[in-house]
């Protein structure tokens, strides 16, 4: 028997076991005709053949296999799906599509309004046909809600002390989508740590391409006891169920640990397993935890810091650091940002630099200005008395002013503050109040010549110091015992009249006090005889004089 083909497209042939073969091109879509005939001798018979040529729809323009829309913003993409088959109708079927997610059934457009309500993942899936081959297109999305910074931070801070300022933010969204370079999904955020893994060891980087793949084609990897790596009992967790994924992108190994019923595995045993720490001695790492939320300072003074796990700054601002200082951070979840600026005023802590006078005398004005010293250049000084004995007083520009009393002798105490505003500073003092000595003694006011005038002089010190006498004017001819007080002096007749003298009485502390007074020298009336009898009233008008002068003496 004799089989042959009679016609037919372009490519098509038949072989000697009657098999026809076939590769449609691009050209030769849709109906294609061919003939075969078969002949035994005489007999022959022919037949004719329509072949269908059909090309599955083609996809153009499909949505990316993970789409992140911002709530408040629009999704809208135009799906783009031919068919080069004239006859044929392409018929897409939405068989999942997110809360919300519109697509118009004539042009295919695809439009999506996320709210607050449809946060976190949702699935797209899309039916492609044209009634001979079916095609699904998958989708999935993340609606990011938008990050805010919600916190206040502290306005104020001093020179040497720290400030600190916990950077609190608001986002609505319970899971994240970590953007590296493949994208990883976390439906809740609260339920995993993030850990990134520096290797020193240049060995371990070089294959940690095989760490990785034993890791992934293990089925199961129960922990061990680091200490005992050899031991035959071992612990029946799984710490391969708690680790959501292990990547390795820009030089460093990048761990996702889950907690699953209030269980994990902490990142040190982790670790070790997956460095085989059994088999043996791990390299030398470096592990930092991540946060979902990033914090950058984008303005900042020297010294200040943010730590971009727990987003809390801190700063302890220099001596020269005071006055003003503008604060610029930036607070991002990888899709949205916020940005806070403030003002942080930097107080100097007012010092007072002066140092009170440490006495006083009783009935003098006491004077103390305070002297203090803030560098900040608008500051304000507020002085007060806080602690004072009774009349001691002080003006609204830190000036003191005292005047003690007789019956304010020995030591007081007085608290003064100084205070910016923002600071202060205490001062406390004592002041002594010195009395000067009090003459007790009384001094006779007559001497004869011829006799000698002798003086006791009695000084009193309330302070209860030692007192010291000290001759400033005498007689010429008078003598006084600086130990003993006692003043003695016998008259000249040259000397007749009165006569000065002063002796000081100083106590320990200095104060002193002038004992002035008048001698009246007088000559004796013995030494001189009264021959003139018109004078009996003269003699007898001195013999008075002299016999009181007498009994003074």
């Amino acid at each position: 028997m004799k089989v042959e083909l009679l016609h037919g497209p372009v490519g098509m042939a038949i072989n000697n076991n009657y098999l026809i073969t076939w590769t449609p091109e691009l050209t030769q879509l849709d109906t294609q005709y061919f003939a075969v005939k078969a002949s035994h001798g005489v007999a022959q018979d022919t037949q004719n053949v329509a072949v269908f040529i059909n090309h599955p729809p083609i996809i153009s323009a499909a949505p990316p296999a993970m789409n992140v829309v911002n709530v408040g913003a629009t999704w809208d993409f135009q799906l783009e799906v031919s068919d080069p088959n004239i006859a044929d109708k392409i018929t897409v079927t939405a068989i999942e599509l997110p809360d919300g997610m519109r697509i118009d059934p004539f042009t295919w457009r695809l439009r999506w309004d996320p709210t607050n309500e449809e946060l976190d993942f949702s699935h797209m899936r899309l039916e492609i046909t044209d009634s001979k081959e079916t095609y699904f297109i998958d989708a999935d999305f993340y609606v990011n809600a938008p990050i805010k910074i919600v916190s206040v931070p502290p306005m104020t801070g001093n020179v040497g002390e720290p400030y600190q300022y916990r950077i609190l933010n608001s986002d609505k969204n319970k899971g994240s989508l970590l953007p590296y370079d493949k994208s990883i999904r976390i439906d809740n955020i609260e339920s995993v740590r993030i850990y990134s893994v520096d290797i020193t060891d240049d060995v371990y980087q070089e294959n940690i391409g095989r760490y990785i793949g034993d890791w992934g084609s293990a089925e199961a990897i129960y922990l061990t006891d680091p200490d005992k790596p050899d031991a035959a009992s071992f612990s029946r967790l799984n710490v391969k169920k708690y680790v959501q994924t292990i990547f390795w992108e820009n030089d460093r190994l990048y761990i996702l640990i889950k907690t699953i019923d209030d269980r994990t595995v902490g990142i040190k045993d982790l670790l070790w397993e997956f460095f085989q720490g059994a088999k043996g001695r791990p390299p030398k790492i470096i592990v930092e935890r991540l946060s979902p939320v990033r914090y950058t300072l984008l303005e900042f003074p020297d010294g200040m810091e943010v730590d971009e796990y727990s987003g809390e700054i801190n700063w302890t601002p220099s001596k020269e650091q005071y006055d003003s200082h503008i604060i610029k951070l930036l607070v991002s979840d990888g899709y949205t940002r916020d940005e806070q600026s403030f003002e942080i005023y930097v107080n100097h802590k007012p010092i007072i630099v002066s140092n009170a006078p440490k006495s006083a005398l009783v009935d003098e004005v006491y004077r103390y200005q305070i002297q203090a010293e803030d560098k900040n250049s608008n500051a304000e000084l507020i002085y007060e008395l806080l602690k004072a004995p009774q009349g001691m007083q002080m003006t609204e520009d830190g000036k003191v002013v005292w005047i003690p009393r007789a019956a304010q002798i020995n030591n007081h105490l007085f608290t003064v503050r100084i205070s910016d505003g923002y600071a202060e500073d205490i001062q406390k003092s004592q002041i002594f109040v010195n009395i000067p000595p009090s003459i007790i003694s009384i001094p006779k006011p007559i001497a004869l010549t011829g006799y000698e005038y002798t003086y006791k002089l009695v000084a009193e010190d309330l302070n209860k110091d030692k007192i010291k006498f000290k001759p400033i004017k005498l007689p010429k001819y008078a003598t006084f015992s600086k130990r003993t007080g006692l003043l003695k002096w016998r008259p000249r007749n040259n000397q007749l009249g009165p006569n000065d003298v002063v002796i000081a009485a100083i106590d320990e502390r200095g104060a002193t006090t002038a004992h002035e007074f008048k001698i009246h020298a007088f000559e004796n009336p013995s030494a001189r005889q009264f021959v003139n009898a018109g004078w009996p009233l003269m003699l007898t008008f001195v013999g008075m004089i002299f016999a009181w002068g007498v009994t003074q003496i």
